[in-house]
């Protein structure tokens, strides 16, 4: 059982979970565009530091050099996954968006089965099954209110690249260290950002970010912890199970935000609570049966 895998994956989802919360206190006052720049390009810079310490600069330059493709394409993809979801959400609702986005696991199931070789068995499904419900209850929506709209597109592309990022990270980045993957991941976003920030004329709310100096230290903080743990998660599992597992983010996200927005948390996410937590016991115990290999064991790279 890969239970270092297990264990990274669940640390990243609880501590995501966190970022959120902090992320929406932060931007309820402030573009999301400028906080994404300030925080993504300030953890690229550390990361890549970091990088170069650990494993020196020759290393960090050869990981670079040899495998450049799939880290533009990755980070590419990981700015169109921000962009999609910010843009979705001007045209649709947040119920549309939290219903849809849900479907990553089953995109990645998919996408992991069709040109990978997983799959996913009795007790998997089961699991999944518990976990989407729960996921529901804590996010607290009735299907009733669902209604498709020209958004509900853009949360469709987005929970679909997410899921291809995630096949990219495991099978074609697996023997790039995931410090040096999270640096250009990282850095591709802020670059992205900054764009976007110079072309829509946005330049002096920077100005103005002083007074985010506790949450962006926070993020900055807890991107740093996530990224290489959500990684390693796909180095040592499936990609489905990863995101599966990041499910999680929903009860670290509610709780975070009852502690430190004073949010309310009522029986039925309490309900779904218990569920997520039960749908991740599983997931994990059926893991133990099957056993799942380091992605850098596999002939996919």
């Amino acid at each position: 059982m890969n239970l270092s895998g297990l264990i990274s994956a669940f640390l990243s989802a609880f501590s995501n979970g966190i970022y959120l919360t902090v992320n929406r206190a932060a931007l309820l006052h402030t573009s999301p565009i400028i906080f994404g720049f300030v925080v993504l390009s300030t953890v690229g810079v550390l990361l890549g530091i970091y990088s170069i310490y650990k494993y020196g600069y020759e290393e960090f330059l050869s990981s670079i050099r040899g495998n450049w493709r799939f880290l533009v394409i990755m980070g590419i993809v990981a700015s169109t996954v921000n962009f999609l979801i910010f843009w979705g959400l001007q045209l649709s609702s947040a119920v549309n968006s939290a219903i849809i986005t849900r479907l990553d696991v089953l995109f990645a199931a998919l996408l992991g089965s069709i040109f990978f070789g997983e799959r996913l068995k009795g007790l998997d499904w089961v699991a999944v099954a518990i976990l989407l419900f729960g996921s529901l209850r804590i996010l607290q929506i009735d299907l009733s209110e669902f209604s498709a709209n020209k958004g509900d597109i853009l949360f469709i592309l987005h929970t679909f690249f997410l899921a291809v990022n995630a096949q990219i990270i495991r099978y074609k980045l697996c023997h790039v260290h995931g410090p040096i993957k999270a640096c250009i991941n990282a850095a591709s976003c802020g670059i992205v950002y900054f764009t976007a920030i110079l072309l829509t004329g946005q330049t002096e709310q920077l100005s103005y970010l002083g007074e985010f100096k506790a949450p962006i230290f926070a993020s900055i903080i807890l991107l740093l912890f996530q990224y290489p743990t959500y990684y390693y998660g796909l180095q040592m599992l499936e990609t489905w199970t990863v995101r599966s597992i990041f499910l999680v983010m929903l009860l670290t996200s509610s709780i975070s935000s009852f502690l430190i927005l004073g949010e309310g948390i009522s029986n039925i996410q309490i309900q779904g609570m218990v569920l997520v937590s039960a749908g991740v016991l599983l997931l994990s115990f059926n893991q133990k049966l099957k056993g799942e290999k380091d992605a850098r064991q596999l002939n996919y790279s």
